[in-house]
């Protein structure tokens, strides 16, 4: 059983309760971070995306100014604080790398998968909720806060796309999940959140009240901080169906891309091989040659045995 330290975000640095020593650490006059925090909502350019399923999804697309800004913040304070194992999305750890492929094999050989997606999840991030987290879990002083608070927010929510915003995101529960993690232990239940992908397991199985439960005290935490879960996205799966998590096959020892994907990503660069042989290193093939590089990406950090042959083939078609 894991200690209650080892469950929970730490910051284990100095509170920040002097403006100007903000604006120091920040590399910015006071003057000059006070009148970009003020003007912060209005320095972002939107960047509309395209989500898998096919719907529109909006980020946002900070100033320079206000982008160096969020950059010292990443890297003055929020690179600082200690992440519990179970958040994996968006965090840097030498020790620990975090991704979606170390997300899908905390739950690796489980024969049971809940999953839940949270609705909205970065407009349900509020200011108040930010406020919270630099006055409560950082302990700066409300001067400070309320200047961290608004040079990390657009309009009152955090903007998904800001170098700062999953920083936040991860920090969102940070005085509720760690009695969630640990009391879906106490029931047999492993726990990560993947930004807004919730996922909880077992390897072994589990009655429809127990999992009823557990999902209750999920959405407890999610409403606690004004967030809901997307119903639609909510599954249980069991062994004998298709187990995945954040895209990546979890039935056997370890993550993988099941079969289907790898023939598709096959396909990709076999397909780009010919186009480029006709019509050469056109702007769309190289947005395609773009695209099959971060899906072979994919297998290389799963040490998938065609990976090697695949990153080399994609070489060979840059090069030729």
């Amino acid at each position: 059983m894991r200690s209650r330290c080892e469950l929970t975000s730490t910051y284990p640095h100095n509170a920040i309760i002097d403006p100007e020593h903000l604006a120091l650490l920040l590399n910015t006059p006071p003057e000059k971070l006070k009148d970009i925090a003020n003007v912060a909502s209005g320095s972002y350019r939107p960047v509309p995306q395209m989500k898998k399923d096919g719907t529109p999804r909006m980020t946002y697309d900070a100033y320079p100014e206000l982008k160096r800004i969020q950059h010292q913040i990443v890297k003055k304070i929020l690179r600082k604080v200690r992440f519990p194992r179970y958040l994996h999305g968006g965090i840097r750890d030498t020790d620990f790398p975090r991704d979606h492929v170390s997300n899908a094999a905390l739950h690796t050989g489980a024969t049971i998968l809940v999953l839940d997606d949270i609705a909205d999840f970065y407009p349900s991030l509020d200011r108040q909720l930010v406020f919270t987290t630099w006055l409560r879990f950082f302990g700066f002083s409300p001067e400070v806060s309320e200047l961290l608070t608004n040079l990390t927010t657009r309009h009152g929510v955090v903007p998904q796309g800001a170098r700062t915003s999953s920083y936040l995101a991860n920090l969102a529960f940070w005085d509720k999940e760690a009695q969630l993690v640990e009391d879906l232990g106490n029931i047999g239940l492993t726990y990560s959140r993947f930004v807004d992908d919730v996922t909880y397991s077992s390897h072994r199985q589990i009655l429809n009240s127990t999992i009823g439960n557990a999902r209750a005290k999920v959405y407890r935490m999610l409403a606690s901080k004004g967030c809901r879960p997307k119903r639609s996205k909510s599954h249980v799966c069991r062994k004998g169906q298709k187990l995945e998590v954040t895209g990546l096959v979890t039935a056997g020892s370890s993550p993988t891309i099941d079969k289907d994907e790898r023939k598709r990503i096959r396909s990709a660069v076999h397909n780009l091989e010919k186009a480029v042989g006709k019509e050469g290193m056109t702007p769309e093939n190289r947005k395609k040659w773009d695209s099959a590089k971060g899906r072979v990406g994919r297998l290389v950090r799963l040490k998938h045995p065609e990976s090697r042959k695949l990153s080399q083939r994609l070489d060979a078609i840059r090069q030729g």
